[in-house]
């Protein structure tokens, strides 16, 4: 029958895929995206820095980590996210979503925020005292540089370190980070003395102090 309209060839009805990507969270060192898909049967990422060279979406299909296609709760998106980055820095977060009729491909670029910067800290514990001596400990977190000075406050003079820069440049330097036991000799019996310690680091200097007092010798008896 010549009358019958010609056939058509099966073909593929179905609607173009979609893909967004969206930066939903950033610290100094990490970045959360949401990649969100529709109508596509796979979904594909590549996560660099922006000063790399951008991927294909061959490269990015053939080597790049896939996610769930039209995935989240009520297809709100599927989140990933990176950890352990450099501060203050550009990445991007190429995707490409595909199905039977098409390829696309979206990205996000975002910059990590500027590092941190954490202050030192200082604590001191007097241990014990005697006529002449005393044991100190010291605990310093985030320093680069820790002093500590001892001087004898009975009489005080202009010319005691007052200020964290004086005891960084004119005391005796302990291990930073760490706690420390210290040992001071050769102290007078029946005195006061301060232990002033100055702590350097990328927040800047700080300084603490403790006062102890000496022990006064066993009285002498006699017959």
């Amino acid at each position: 029958n010549n009358d019958l309209p010609p056939q058509d060839h099966p073909k593929d009805d179905r609607p173009l895929c979609k893909v967004w990507v969206e930066a939903t969270s950033i610290t100094d060192t990490s970045l959360e995206f949401n990649i969100t898909s529709e109508q596509a049967d796979e979904v594909r990422y590549i996560f660099c820095q922006s000063s790399e060279t951008a991927p294909s979406k061959e490269t990015i299909l053939a080597e790049g980590t896939e996610v769930e296609a039209n995935g989240g709760e009520a297809n709100e998106g599927v989140v990933v996210k990176f950890e352990e980055l450099t501060p203050a820095t550009k990445y991007t977060l190429h995707v490409v979503a595909k199905n039977s009729t098409d390829v696309v491909y979206a990205f996000q670029e975002a910059e990590t925020e500027e590092a941190e910067v954490v202050g030192a800290t200082i604590s001191i514990a007097v241990d014990e005292v005697g006529e002449t001596t005393a044991n100190i400990t010291i605990t310093s977190t985030n320093a680069t540089t820790v002093k500590y000075i001892v001087y004898d406050i009975s009489g005080i003079s202009d010319d005691e370190p007052t200020s964290a820069e004086e005891v960084l440049e004119e005391g005796i330097a302990i291990e930073a980070n760490a706690t420390v036991e210290v040992e001071v000799t050769d102290l007078a019996s029946g005195k006061e003395y301060e232990i002033v310690v100055a702590a350097e680091g990328e927040g800047g200097t700080v300084v603490d102090s403790k006062t102890f007092t000496t022990t006064l010798p066993a009285p002498t008896l006699t017959a």
